[in-house]
């Protein structure tokens, strides 16, 4: 069994597998110590006060130059279809993020001063007693 596990080390490929495994953890693991409870990563930003004429791909431009984004989504509210004029977008790196978040937290976008930081989990909200 050593043998194996040494024959894997030597690996170029695997050694590489397992230092970015040691990376994400480590990094999960701060997240976890900043917020307290496990969160998804450092990648995904919170993007506020958004002009309400933004759509998915309104946000995509606009993080465009600051990597590869993994995903980019307005949230609409469900009755009117119309934007609440926030949104999510994840980026591939944290380098990346932190960026976005320097050059581009109170910037003006038409007539808005747009807010842009790490997303925190969502709440856990208390089960409602009536439905909808």
């Amino acid at each position: 069994m050593c043998y194996n596990l040494r024959r894997a080390l030597t690996n170029d490929r695997n050694l590489d597998f397992l230092t970015q495994s040691i990376s994400h953890f480590l990094r999960d693991l701060f997240v976890f110590c900043l917020y307290g409870r496990w969160c998804v990563s450092l990648t995904k930003l919170y993007v506020g006060n958004l002009p309400y004429s933004y759509n998915d791909d309104s946000l995509k431009t606009l993080f465009a130059s600051y990597g590869n984004i993994v995903s980019a989504t307005i949230i609409f509210d469900k009755m009117s279809g119309r934007s609440k004029g926030f949104g999510f977008v994840e980026l591939e790196d944290d380098a990346s993020a932190q960026n976005a978040i320097k050059d581009l937290n109170d910037k003006d976008m038409e007539g808005r001063n747009i807010v842009v930081s790490v997303a925190r989990p969502k709440e856990e909200r208390p089960e409602r007693s009536f439905r909808r």
